[in-house]
């Protein structure tokens, strides 16, 4: 598989990465440094759909893996399109952030942009990925079909300090459709999955189905915990002081893109649907739009 990987840079001189400091975009970034070198860079985008720390700690991790880092202050908030919170909402998230992202590529001289996307995302509501078509930006990890785990187990090989990370996808994400964004909601958002941290849960999300509304998704063998008089008593204590009056959890658990089960997708519910190829051939030839 790494062997794939690396041969995948090939036809490239140079590489811009869209770095999260995720698992997936790590792989792409050391990838791309061992096959191209100092002829690389990692972006990370930052803005109010982030959370606090994320800037340090893709500093941190590019630090570590030996990739030039750059950070810049996205501008999708000051898009009327995204804060309406539509179903588009990731395309116009990421169209706003690629744009900026090849302009730097263009201007400091490199040949490709990149992203972390693997061939799993292409089985989710993922909107972002048409803009990342539409701009020619390539995911070698969805090219190469390559799954979460594969990714993980790369990581892992290579001794990245994040090889075990949980997924932490931009904060808006948890917000229902249709419910207006404000840095101020994700900012309480962000600081009730703190909270949940703070009690030993792991993979876990606050979502805001509706106003003033919090439903907890926990690991189903760590549901049971929620219900600890020192851990309830907390939870709806600081959630309120939060401004959630309505505090729920979600029996089914954590999974990840629960919010999408109800897009309509060619007639057919997100999870319903057929999984789409993870190749994109050619996409390489497409000039940005």
């Amino acid at each position: 598989m790494i062997d794939a990987l690396i041969r995948w840079f090939r036809p490239f001189d140079s590489a811009l990465v869209a770095f999260s400091g995720g698992v997936d975009s790590t792989v792409v970034a050391k990838a791309a440094q061992i096959a191209l070198g100092e002829k690389t860079k990692a972006v990370t985008a930052w803005g109010p759909s982030s959370c606090a720390r994320e800037p340090e700690e893709a500093a941190e991790i590019a630090k570590a893996i030996g990739i030039s880092h750059l950070l810049f202050e996205s501008r999708e908030f000051a898009d009327p399109e995204y804060l309406r919170n539509d179903e588009n909402r990731c395309y116009y998230c990421k169209k706003i952030r690629f744009l900026e992202m090849i302009l730097i590529a263009k201007e400091q001289g490199y040949q490709v942009v990149l992203d972390g996307s693997n061939a799993e995302d292409f089985f989710d509501y993922r909107p972002g990925k048409r803009a990342a078509e539409e701009l020619g930006v390539r995911s070698p990890l969805a090219e190469l079909g390559f799954t979460k785990q594969a990714v993980r187990d790369i990581a892992k090989q290579w001794g990245l300090p994040n090889w075990g990370k949980p997924p932490h996808p931009c904060l808006s994400t948890r917000v229902a459709y249709g419910k207006e964004l404000s840095g101020e909601l994700l900012r309480r958002v962000e600081n009730a999955e703190t909270l949940l941290k703070t009690f030993g849960f792991s993979s876990l999300r606050v979502r805001v189905p509706v106003k003033a509304t919090a439903r907890i998704e926990v690991p189903l063998e760590q549901i049971a915990r929620l219900w600890e008089p020192d851990v309830r008593d907390a939870i709806v204590t600081q959630f309120q002081k939060l401004g959630f009056q309505h505090i729920s959890v979600d029996l089914q658990g954590y999974r990840s893109g629960s919010m999408n089960v109800k897009i309509e997708d060619g007639g057919q519910r997100t999870e319903d649907r057929e999984p789409q190829p993870a190749v994109a051939n050619g996409l390489s030839d497409r000039a940005p739009k």
